[in-house]
């Protein structure tokens, strides 16, 4: 007759085989994580991207605008577009008075007599984006001279703003501005 086997033989076999369950379910959740941190990576990656490339379409429809009402004021002033036919006759305020950063100057209503001229150049807007506008305004130098200040504002397609304040919604804005000084 045989003598009956020992547990302990199966013992080790079984130890181990649920230690390969533990290490595999392991496995699969670092390879879980991993995939996940790099689906995120790739969204933010993209975001940024997007968010650039908007950047850069407001950049250039902000350098159109500007050229365009540079060239303008380039003119004589009979030659000039209506809306910034008569910047001579704008009033020269301090440097500190600009009013380039109000909204209220940007509005759609017409400019504050005066004080600015505002002119949006036709034709200088990427498609699905509001056309670019200027703001003229005249600036006393601190020598007595003065100046003609330009500020321009371009938008990316899908730009958005609060009608109350004019904080940007969606999409991109950008600002630049020149100082033009005629001898």
């Amino acid at each position: 007759m045989r003598a009956p086997r020992a547990l302990a033989q199966h013992e080790p076999r079984a130890a181990g085989r649920g230690i390969a369950l533990l290490v595999v379910l392991v496995l699969l959740l670092v390879m879980g994580l991993t995939t996940g941190m790099a689906m995120r990576s790739a969204l933010v990656t993209q975001k940024v991207g997007a968010s650039l490339r908007l950047d850069s379409i407001a950049q250039q429809a902000a350098e159109a605008a500007l050229r365009v009402c540079e060239d303008e004021l380039l003119k004589d002033s009979s030659q000039r577009v209506p809306e910034i036919g008569d910047v001579e006759q704008l009033a020269a305020l301090p440097m500190d008075r600009l009013n380039w950063s109000n909204f209220n100057f940007w509005k759609l209503a017409p400019p504050q007599a005066g004080l600015v001229a505002r002119y949006a150049p036709p034709g200088t807007a990427p498609t699905g984006a509001p056309n670019p506008e200027c703001l003229v305004e005249r600036v006393s130098l601190t020598n007595g001279e003065v100046a003609i200040v330009v500020t321009a504002r371009g938008y990316s397609p899908g730009f958005t703003a609060d009608a109350a304040d004019g904080h940007t919604l969606s999409g991109q804005v950008v600002w630049l501005q020149s100082f033009l000084y005629f001898d």
